[in-house]
């Protein structure tokens, strides 16, 4: 596989919009189910539930957050993991800043040596996979922007958020990673360092060459992401993400 197909592959067009598929749902598949991650977890209050969820589309404001909660994959949506795993091949052992759309200064960050790194909807809907993906992948430290929740109109999520890279840094203490995965809820002093979007990284000269150079590394992202279809009956997205992720560790 060539890097440019690799970039093809992780390049998708933006298909953010949630559906639901009522028949993968647990309610659908079990009448005495009494799951309630995604309804519970809904800033919006987009989803409601009868005998099973249901999701008001034009309600929905895309945080994506009810796609990893969700444990057998009902909800369906372009996240922003496969565009992170690309940027990763940019990165050269700086700390990376994860970003929600909705941050209102996404261009400072803590340190001038990092780099900011802004995704679509919420870091809720990353999930605790995406952290054990990124960390498999080489990144030493990430961390999550959590600064701007308290003014946020999907402030409930906040303890989404901690409780992922809370759980992501007790699967990575079991490689002496610890505290790999941080939050960061106050920046005293901001300063400008590079802000890139997930699905556009800076690409110069330089940075073909490198990425020629972590050719294996891609590979190994592709099949992470390519591992999550083995199943026709599978458990959700974050779950699978995070069993490829702990296969790749040594």
């Amino acid at each position: 596989m060539s890097l440019f197909d690799a970039a093809e592959r992780f390049a998708s067009i933006d298909r953010s919009q949630v559906l639901l598929e009522q028949k993968h749902c647990l309610h659908s598949q079990d009448q005495h189910s009494e799951c309630a991650a995604c309804f519970s977890i809904c800033p919006v209050e987009a989803i409601t539930v009868d005998k099973s969820p249901a999701l008001n589309t034009e309600v929905c404001e895309s945080c994506l957050a009810c796609i990893p909660v969700c444990p057998v994959g009902a909800y369906r949506a372009d996240d922003d993991v496969s565009n992170l795993l690309n940027c990763i091949t940019h990165v050269e052992g700086q700390p990376v800043e994860l970003i929600c759309g909705l941050h209102p200064h996404p261009e400072t960050g803590i340190d001038s040596e990092s780099i900011g790194i802004q995704i679509n909807g919420c870091l809720a809907g990353l999930g605790t996979g995406a952290y054990l993906t990124l960390s498999a992948l080489g990144l030493k430290r990430i961390i999550a922007r959590t600064d701007a929740c308290s003014n946020c109109k999907w402030h409930s999520l906040s303890p989404e958020i901690h409780r992922q890279t809370e759980q992501a840094n007790r699967f990575l203490s079991a490689w002496n990673k610890i505290d790999n995965v941080i939050c960061k809820d106050e920046i005293e002093s901001p300063v400008e360092r590079p802000l890139w979007n997930a699905k556009n990284p800076p690409l110069s000269r330089r940075d073909l060459f490198r990425m020629m150079a972590k050719q294996g590394q891609v590979a190994v992202a592709r099949a992470m992401e390519n591992g999550m279809t083995m199943f026709k009956r599978q458990p959700g997205r974050d779950r699978l993400r995070l069993m490829s992720a702990v296969s790749h560790f040594p």
